[in-house]
């Protein structure tokens, strides 16, 4: 039971009651430091995979400072403190104490679907965040993504759904959904007396209407310009050749009147 330490110990073996001559033997007691580790926080959710340590090798986190087998780098996380080892030469050291948290961004609130008059934009949807900024994006996944944020003078295009986070502390919440209808004024627009096609088309997108197109202008799902002409006529051909592949939202007017329509171009 006697412990041992890095030093040259000697053995011995007795046969009939005689003990032999005593042989060398080097011990060395490898004991590795524990690793270094700083307190870590994440956004609404990680793994074990996304721990770090500040140094050390052959990392391994446990969920208890002693005892235990090491956590699968699958293991989901939660607001607590995990442990960390170094494996060096075979030998595990000592645990180090990490606290993590996982900070939560609650969801805004918004009501669905909502419904406008044109011309309305983002900033006319009715949301409520609780604290944080409030962004919109075109898609689920540029939500998640945060990419392709909408500015809040982006034009609504009828039954289309916008997506929207707020962000807490640096970390966005899960993505809501607000389906958004949204009508002509007055009904001013004679819709029935209104003629697009192909859609979707790959070129040219023929347009007529009952009477004047004063101007047709593009825009892509961000809001931004991105091709506009007058051609002062009731039929018209609209170039869309070199837009990249993507649903755009075409603003036809007449007399003071104007339509909105969503044309995909592959």
């Amino acid at each position: 039971t006697v412990a041992l330490t890095s030093t040259t110990y000697y053995a011995t073996q007795t046969v009939s009651g005689c003990e032999s001559p005593r042989t060398s033997v080097a011990v060395t007691i490898t004991t590795p430091v524990a690793p270094t580790a700083a307190a870590q926080s994440f956004c609404n959710s990680a793994t074990v995979a996304n721990l770090v340590t500040t140094s050390g090798t052959g990392i391994q986190w446990y969920a208890n400072p002693t005892g235990g087998s090491p956590l699968a780098s699958t293991v989901a996380l939660t607001s607590t403190t995990y442990y960390a080892t170094q494996t060096v030469s075979g030998c595990e050291s000592p645990r180090t104490s990490v606290a993590v948290t996982i900070n939560t961004t609650a969801q805004p609130t918004a009501s669905s679907p909502q419904s406008f008059t044109a011309p309305a934009t983002i900033a006319n949807i009715v949301v409520t965040g609780t604290t944080g900024t409030v962004t919109w994006y075109p898609t689920n996944a540029d939500a998640i993504a945060n990419t392709n944020a909408l500015n809040s003078s982006t034009v609504l295009v009828n039954n289309t759904t916008y997506y929207a986070t707020q962000t807490i502390a640096g970390c966005p919440s899960t993505p809501i959904a607000v389906l958004v209808n949204v009508t002509l004024r007055n009904n001013s627009f004679d819709m029935s007396s209104l003629e697009y096609y192909p859609n979707p088309v790959i070129d040219v997108l023929n347009i007529s209407y009952s009477n004047t197109i004063s101007s047709i202008e593009v825009y892509n799902l961000v809001g931004q310009l991105v091709r506009t002409t007058k051609p002062n006529a009731t039929t018209t051909q609209l170039d869309m050749n070199g837009l990249p592949t993507a649903t755009y939202l075409v603003k036809v007017t007449s007399e003071g009147k104007t339509a909105d329509i969503k044309i995909v171009k592959k």
